[in-house]
């Protein structure tokens, strides 16, 4: 919001003295008891404060109008002079005390699976076995006992006949082959063979994705069962991601690039160098050729010559 200033001597530009807009946007907010709060800041702020001079006087920007309820949670002004936008106005920001408790750690704890401990056992699949088994060709230091003893151990509590976990992933994948049959039965029934060379596929039930989920619930609840008991569960307070936030403030004010942007924008660097090296040593060679017909301008003979380089070169 902008207007012209009142006939205080708080504004003024040289020797010159602006009467206040009747229509403006001060009177409008005075007439609904706001103030302006650059009145108590005003010491920290460059004088005189006008964005915009010509024929028709000054204008100052008086985008900080509140109501008096309010002007004590008003914390300081700052101005912006140069924003990156081609305006002959400055942006004036106003800093708040919303009110905002401080940040205190949540007391509430969630349950969290290390199941990356387990994608780090080295396992291999011997012939005529459905089943992994500890990988032996690889280098036998700290880590690789480490993992070997977790694997035993995940082999334990599978076994183990009081948690039922190998009934029930034995259970799961029963279920699962009962409704592949089932589709595989519908869809021999309901589409031809020829659409389905075609791609046409049978239409997914409210029932089918029901038996799906269920089935995932009851899986995850098995290998979640099976850290708890090799201790690969753990209790851990929900606490929010202060960092990833402040990292996300500076990647927009441009200050980071993130990691995952980073190897995509130095490609194009390094694509965009070559390309002007290549466009430099062909322009050289442009430059070299015209140097060369201004030299044998006047001999007949090498101008023909010289021509067809030039043209060439470009």
């Amino acid at each position: 919001m902008q207007d012209t200033p009142d006939a205080s001597k708080n504004f003024h530009y040289g020797n010159s003295r602006i009467a206040k807009q009747h229509l403006g946007i001060v009177k409008l907010c005075e007439d609904f008891g706001m103030e302006c709060t650059i009145y108590q800041h005003w010491d920290m702020l460059e004088k005189p404060i006008v964005s915009r001079h010509g024929p028709k006087g000054g204008r100052f920007i008086d985008g900080m109008y509140t109501y008096n309820n309010i002007m004590s949670h008003i914390q300081g002004i700052t101005i912006v002079h140069d924003t990156g936008i081609s305006s002959d106005h400055d942006m004036i920001i106003s800093k708040c005390d919303l009110g905002i408790e401080k940040f205190i750690p949540s007391q509430d704890k969630e349950e969290r699976c290390d199941f990356r401990s387990i994608m780090n056992i080295s396992v291999t699949i011997k012939r005529g076995q459905d089943h992994p088994s500890l990988d032996d060709n690889v280098y036998k230091g700290v880590e690789y006992h480490r993992n070997k003893n977790l694997f035993y151990s995940l082999q334990e509590v599978i076994h183990d006949p009081k948690l039922h976990i190998l009934e029930e992933v034995e259970f799961i994948k029963n279920e699962l082959k009962e409704f592949e049959q089932q589709i595989i039965l519908r869809t021999k029934t309901t589409i031809t063979e020829e659409d389905q060379r075609n791609g046409k596929l049978i239409q997914r039930l409210p029932a089918d994705a029901q038996m799906i989920n269920n089935m995932s619930i009851r899986f995850f609840e098995a290998i979640i069962n099976m850290c708890q008991n090799t201790k690969l569960s753990t209790k851990v307070p929900i606490v929010q991601s202060a960092a990833t936030i402040a990292r996300r403030y500076d990647v927009i004010k441009e200050k980071i690039i993130p990691g995952i942007a980073s190897i995509p924008v130095s490609r194009q660097i390094d694509d965009a160098i070559k390309r002007l090296k290549i466009t430099l040593q062909r322009l050289q060679f442009l430059i070299l050729s015209i140097q060369r017909y201004l030299r044998v301008q006047q001999h007949v003979s090498y101008w023909k010559m010289t021509k067809s380089s030039i043209i060439k070169a470009h």
